[in-house]
């Protein structure tokens, strides 16, 4: 009804709305109107939110209150729910299961729905609070004439709350009527004998239990059916003599007071039947069973569903392969995936952005191809290569050549006017492809996709009116636009022959690119291509570098979120395979994607990037201990200057040195402190004890996650807590001894041979900017820095309700810490203003390409950016800024809060003690690990130098 999840079959009606048809608007209004409370509220509400966020996130959504009347539209759903408003400034753990419950049906009503799904919404709670609330739903239909869909497997609940009874079976409704006649006097034999199954209230009542012996028949259909036989065997199913219809009418109507909707002649439910052990199967089934099956893809077979796609490693030399290239390819196809497609190849020397491109047009690639299919077929993986041309988007300053492109538009990256190519230029591009496929060939891959069209790329430069404002051959209407991707297709099928696959990544849409290609209009390219019979697959992407964050998004874009526009795509293309991506993150989303049909396989790069055994792991259902991506862009950042890395991977360019089955167990166990229960402190936990060694943490604080909890605190980080949860997580299954709300002394550290220092930092306090280091010596603060109402980034997120309206957030680093706390705050109804020493707010946001999409959330909210402006004074609530380059200054008035991101200073008295001679623990070598930061190559510096002691402790973050 709400379509949070998409039906494969059948229709949905609500009134004279058809439900299945309604685009993204009408059914965000419908969504308004009809509205859910889930089973379970601790799952339902969001941990990370207060009670206020919660309840008023519908009415952002939905309607158009202000501020001051989302916080009246709260405080009067609170009453109508029997809450006091105080709670409105709780966490979800703060309160009890029917409180939290009651949170969840005051966020459905904030709408005002006339339609409110419940699903099981008292299940989960206690008797005598599920009666209350009960109670409260009736009161709340009631007064606000709100229809109830009301699901339950409680049948005195059911006899409570309903005016008419649907009785399902394997997803298919036997039995309908008014609640009294289904209940009391049921026609479908199944009816019957749940009913009978029912335990009476008063113990000393005799009942009569239909008891139905034989097998219930297994589900025609998968998954949805296999949960619904679980119910059926508490009431023991099974067949009974032909169902009789009810004669009797209802009151003045003349129709049948119960309508049986399935007429056995000898009692059947609506799916065939099969024996025993099919049933098993059923209820046993995989539940990534659509992940893992094979697919044939042209003239090969992948062995399942999952495909790496494309991406930058930055691991070349000399524009070809290297040995890190064999590692880093080989440990994804170790790790299960079925399909690789290699990093994007140049095809033309006038494409390189940064020096580690491949040459895809240089026959010196195919020795190394040939390395490359050997160690992935070793692992029954596909190989495939990506040859493409980045056309405007890039510049001459690697290759000190033109920028070629269809036409004289410059990119809105790189901006620099590219020269408009001619006939010549075109025949050498049409070269480099072909060279490419045909050494793809002799290399021994199992074939080429043809890059360039997506993400704005030279042929999705061609393709676009937006980019192509030629008038030959190759432009001026959609058959010359497409021309010359048509060539190339059809040269690069020459070149490897029927034997060897060829596909195409193109978009699914551009996005909001004036005059850019939609979904409808990549759909038909899709549909002309594939009329070429020279293609196998279309793999489906989204963005240019227009909107970035299109392409490779950091969180919070949700999971999946290019599904609908690769389903429109395989709907028109329906013979051939279609791989989607886009922040397919699960196994769950990952599943329901091919499952639902939207694709027939999922394609990831990031999420392999941070875990190469993700498809293993979904395959033996260990989905715990998948370490998940979380949209960080840590990887993206890292190419800038760096080969690829990831956040919390530390493993990732030097598979061969600390890949899968590289640890090693040492001979010489050891007994190890590990001071600090930060990413760095668990990390190293972690790796010692999977290498033998005897290791106590100690986190002096809490909880363990260090500065990573109080940055998921915000709503659009939350997924960052998963850094600090996975190892959590991890280390639950090792005998890592953890102490919690202790704090090592030099005394606490005497008994261990070895110990490990990551106590991260705390922040400065001075307010000084990085322009005044001399002022840095003294340790004396900008005047004012000293009041109350002066605080931390940490203080902000961990406290931000007792801070007043107005708060100044000052940044003098240019990263991510300031954007954080403004955005969390300026969500959570404060004013802000982001106040910057540098020329632009976070700076350094463009390493991963998210600092323009950072920027419009921030401004969309309402957060005031103040560049090239310090800190001069503090007095009360007035703070004076001074402008950095002409020293002028100006007051802001009132300031009820200032949060100062200055910098950090690491924390090392622990280190610094356990240096003292008097220490045994000095004796041995004091490592200490620090954001992003890991310790060389070669053996742990705080363990003894022996050949067997192989290195592998690393700093994740």
């Amino acid at each position: 009804m709400l379509r949070l999840l998409e039906p494969t079959e059948g229709t949905i009606r609500h009134g004279d709305q058809d439900l299945l048809a309604m685009k993204a608007e009408p059914l965000r209004r419908h969504r308004a109107r009809a509205t859910m409370v889930f089973q379970d509220p601790y799952e339902s509400l969001n941990p990370r939110m207060r009670i206020r966020s919660v309840i008023e996130e519908p009415l952002m959504l939905h309607t158009p209150l202000d501020r001051a009347g989302r916080r009246r539209r709260a405080a009067e759903l609170m009453r109508m729910v029997q809450l006091e408003t105080f709670h409105l400034d709780r966490y979800p753990h703060e309160l009890s299961g029917g409180q939290l419950q009651r949170i969840g049906i005051a966020r459905a009503l904030a709408t005002d729905p006339e339609f409110l799904v419940l699903d099981e919404p008292t299940s989960s709670l206690d008797l005598s609070v599920r009666a209350g609330v009960l109670r409260l739903l009736k009161r709340l239909q009631r007064e606000h004439d709100i229809t109830y869909l009301f699901i339950s497997h409680d049948l005195a609940t059911v006899a409570a709350m309903s005016d008419e009874v649907a009785v399902m079976y394997l997803g298919t409704v036997i039995e309908r009527g008014r609640a009294a006649e289904v209940l009391g006097n049921p026609q479908h034999p199944y009816s019957q004998a749940l009913l009978s199954a029912a335990l009476p209230v008063d113990p000393d009542q005799r009942r009569t239990r239909l008891v139905l012996a034989g097998r219930p028949p297994a589900p025609s259909i998968c998954r949805p059916a296999a949960r619904s036989l679980h119910v059926v065997h508490c009431v023991a199913m099974s067949a009974r003599p032909r169902c009789r219809r009810c004669t009797r009418s209802r009151r003045g109507t003349g129709q049948p007071a119960s309508a049986c909707l399935k007429e056995p002649t000898s009692f059947r439910l609506p799916c065939r039947p099969s024996s025993l052990r099919a049933e098993e199967k059923v209820l046993n089934a995989h539940p990534y069973s659509h992940l893992f099956e094979p697919i044939k893809i042209g003239p090969k077979v992948a062995k399942n569903r999952l495909w790496m796609t494309a991406h930058s490693t930055q691991l070349v030399k000399d524009h070809n392969f290297t040995d890190r290239h064999v590692a880093y390819y080989a440990e994804r196809a170790k790790g299960g995936v079925g399909v690789i497609t290699m990093e994007a190849m140049a095809t033309h020397p006038t494409t390189q952005p940064y020096e580690g491109k491949i040459f895809a047009f240089d026959r010196a690639v195919i020795p190394n191809y040939q390395k490359l299919s050997k160690a992935v077929h070793e692992h029954g993986a596909l190989l495939l290569a990506q040859p493409w041309h980045r056309g405007r988007e890039t510049n001459g300053v690697v290759n000190r050549l033109p920028v070629w492109a269809p036409s004289s538009v410059p990119c809105t990256v790189y901006r620099e006017m590219p020269h408009t190519m001619d006939e010549e230029n075109i025949n050498e591009i049409l070269e480099g492809y072909t060279l490419a496929a045909r050494y793809a060939a002799e290399g021994g891959l199992d074939g080429v996709e043809v890059h360039g069209l997506a993400h704005g790329y030279l042929l999705g430069q061609f393709l676009s009116p937006a980019t192509n404002h030629r008038t030959d051959q190759y432009g001026g209407s959609d058959e010359n636009r497409l021309r010359i991707v048509l060539e190339i297709i059809e040269r690069t099928r020459r070149e490897v022959g029927p034997d060897l696959i060829v596909g195409v990544r193109i978009n699914g849409d551009d996005g909001e690119v004036e005059g850019g290609l939609r979904t409808e209009h990549w759909a038909q390219i899709a549909r002309t291509i594939a009329d070429t019979g020279l293609i196998d697959y279309v793999s489906v992407t989204q963005g240019t570098y227009q909107n970035r964050m299109l392409i490779y998004p950091t969180t919070p874009r949700e999971q999946g979120y290019q599904m609908e526009a690769t389903r429109q795509i395989k709907q028109m293309v329906p013979e051939l395979p279609v791989v989607v991506a886009g922040r397919m993150t699960s196994p769950e989303k990952a599943e329901y994607a091919v499952a639902s049909g939207a694709a027939d396989m999922v394609g990831m790069a990031r999420t392999l990037i941070a875990d190469p055994e993700w498809p293993n792991k979904a395959l033996e259902q260990r989905e715990a201990d998948i370490r998940p991506c979380v949209g960080a862009n840590h990887c993206m950042a890292s190419i800038v200057s760096a080969p690829l890395a990831c956040i919390h991977n530390p493993a990732v360019g030097r598979e061969a040195e600390m890949g899968t089955g590289t640890l090693e167990i040492t001979s010489r166990p050891r007994s190890v402190a590990v001071v600090g229960g930060g990413p760095g402190g668990l990390r190293a936990a972690l790796t010692l004890s999977q290498r033998g060694h005897e290791v106590t943490l100690f986190e002096k604080g809490a909880e363990l996650g260090g500065q990573v909890n109080w940055i998921a605190r915000s709503e659009s980080y939350a997924e960052w807590g998963s850094i600090a949860g996975w190892l959590i997580s991890q280390l639950r299954d090792t005998a890592v001894k953890v102490e919690l709300g202790v704090e090592a002394t030099l005394d606490s550290l005497k008994g261990y041979d070895s110990v490990v220092v990551a106590t991260g930092s705390t922040p400065l306090r001075t307010g000084w900017s990085m322009n005044h280091p001399i002022r840095w010596a003294s340790g004396e603060g900008v005047p004012g820095v000293d009041q109350f109402n002066v605080i931390t980034a940490e203080e902000a997120l961990r406290n931000h309700a007792e801070l007043g309206p107005n708060v100044m957030v000052f940044d003098d680093l240019g990263g991510r810490h300031a954007v954080v706390v403004a955005e969390h705050l300026q969500a959570n109804r404060h004013q802000v203003e982001l106040v910057t020493t540098l020329s632009s707010v976070a700076p350094e946001l463009s390493a991963t390409r998210d600092v323009g999409w950072v920027h419009k959330r921030l401004r969309t909210a309402g957060v005031v950016f103040t560049p090239n402006r310090e800190v001069a004074g503090i007095e009360e609530d007035v703070v004076t800024l001074r402008d950095v380059h002409t020293g002028e200054t100006e007051e802001r008035e009132p300031v009820d809060s200032v949060v100062l991101i200055t910098g950090s200073k690491a924390e090392d008295s622990s280190t610094t003690a356990s240096r003292r001679p008097a220490s045994r623990c000095a004796q041995s070598a004091t490592a200490s690990l620090r954001a992003e930061c890991s310790t060389p190559s070669g053996k742990p510096n705080w363990l003894p130098a022996r050949s067997e002691e192989k290195k592998h402790v690393e700093g994740d973050l």
